[in-house]
């Protein structure tokens, strides 16, 4: 049994050890929906939940795919990213960029879809539209 005394402000003394020590995130609780590797079957009974697909305040499409390596804290990949990985066969790396030929975020078909090198390749191909709208 481990010993631990602790001293008049509340510490532990030395030689002693918190009963908590390398618990840091247990719960007594195993049905809670904040631990890692909730079940989809838990999620599909909320009257909340949307089958895993969600629109964004940006106009994306976002897909739930907790095992994706790019995936947001909340396990959701951007669709169009998912639609090109599956096109090209192979992850999309950090700094390639998916625009929508047509401007429509939600258009996540193939065929709208180019895929970009960078952020940078992809805002000069912006500038470009607007310079040509623009008549210069």
């Amino acid at each position: 049994m481990q010993n631990n005394k602790r001293d008049s402000k509340g510490r532990f003394l030395p030689g002693n050890i918190s009963p908590m020590k390398g618990r840091k995130g247990v719960h007594n609780s195993p049905g809670t929906e904040f631990k890692q590797g909730i079940s989809n079957n838990r999620l599909k009974k909320n009257p909340m939940w949307k089958g895993g697909i969600r629109n964004d305040s940006s106009g994306y499409v976002s897909i739930k795919t907790p095992d994706h390596p790019h995936a947001d804290r909340y396990g959701y990949v951007k669709e169009h990213r998912l639609v090109m990985e599956k096109h090209l066969g192979r992850y999309l790396e950090k700094q390639e960029v998916v625009h929508h030929i047509n401007e429509d975020r939600t258009d996540n078909k193939i065929e709208n879809l180019q895929l970009m090198e960078s952020l940078s390749e992809h805002m000069t191909l912006h500038n470009k539209q607007v310079r040509d709208t623009n008549g210069s």
